[in-house]
């Protein structure tokens, strides 16, 4: 659930409360160039890898990714994990997010959140690369092999925004959902 996003903070802050079940994962390690993400535990217990290290992090604790380090979360409990999710500035998350949920919801992605389409995929990492990139490949060859592949998904009708029909809703919605082919 968005509780403020760009258009409410100015484009300084998006602000999101998001929940996993066991086994959820916030993507492959990834990078947000130009922006912080913040994450507090509020329920649950979550592992995180930051530029090279591992941690655990429990309810009521928090964790800051500066801009540039390579990153990612996961639900390190059995139960379901909450977390409340920051990202300063805001620039364009809430987009990627409700595209990643909107493909989530139709069985496009798989287990982790990824594009199960390569066309898709690359849309996503083409067009939002400000706002996030793979940490590996590097990314010179992300951008040799996804803006073709975005350009030609474009060719094929494909968007990197995909409508999501509850946006209020998002974060909480695609988490949980079952990855199938699309």
């Amino acid at each position: 659930m968005f509780h403020q996003t760009a258009a409410d903070t100015d484009g300084t802050l998006l602000q999101l409360e998001w929940m996993g079940g066991p086994g959820w994962r916030a993507g492959p390690k990834h990078v947000h160039r130009r922006q912080e993400e913040r994450f507090e535990v509020l329920e649950g217990r979550i592992r995180s890898y930051v530029d090279g290290r591992e941690r655990v992090h429990a309810t009521g604790e928090a964790l800051v990714v500066p801009p540039g380090a390579p990153h990612t979360v996961w639900n390190d409990a059995e139960g379901p994990v909450r977390l409340l999710v920051e990202f300063r500035p805001a620039l364009a998350p809430e987009t990627v997010l409700e595209t990643l949920a909107a493909l989530a919801a139709t069985g496009a992605t798989r287990a982790d959140g990824v594009p199960r389409n390569l066309l898709d995929l690359a849309l996503v990492v083409h067009d939002y690369e400000d706002e996030l990139y793979l940490e590996r490949p590097p990314l010179f060859v992300q951008r040799a092999v996804f803006g073709p592949l975005a350009w030609l998904g474009r060719r094929l009708g494909l968007s990197a925004v995909v409508a999501y029909p509850a946006a209020a809703d998002v974060p909480d919605a695609a988490p949980s959902l079952v990855a199938t082919s699309r």
